[in-house]
C-alpha cells in the first residue's frame, strides 16, 4: 500500500499507531464510544494491484479488527490489520 487512513464521519483523519509504512501490517487505534463508524481509505502503490476491503466500517463497542486486503499483480496477498478499539 502506498497509504492507509482512517477517517471519522466528520473527514476528520485519527492518528492510527504506528504510523503507516508499507512494510508494517498491524495497526492499532482507540476512538472514543461516541465513534460508531470510521471511513478507510486506502491507496496502492501499483495500479494493478487490487484492494478489498476498506469503505465505511460500523464499529462494535470494544475491539474490531479491520482486515484490509490488498492483491498484489503477481497474486501475493498482504493483508493490513487494523484493530479499533471503540470504548
Amino acid at each position: 500500500l502506498k497509504s492507509l487512513k482512517v477517517y471519522d464521519l466528520k473527514d476528520n483523519e485519527m492518528k492510527i499507531t504506528p504510523t503507516f509504512s508499507q512494510t508494517e501490517y498491524y495497526y492499532s487505534l482507540i476512538v472514543p464510544n461516541e465513534t460508531e463508524v470510521v471511513q478507510i481509505k486506502a491507496t496502492t502503490v501499483s495500479k494493478k494491484a487490487s484492494i478489498f476491503g476498506g469503505g465505511y466500517i460500523p464499529l462494535s463497542v470494544g475491539n474490531n479488527e479491520i482486515t484490509i486486503p490488498v492483491v498484489a499483480e503477481n497474486g501475493d496477498i498482504a493483508n493490513y490489520i487494523i484493530n479499533i478499539v471503540r470504548e
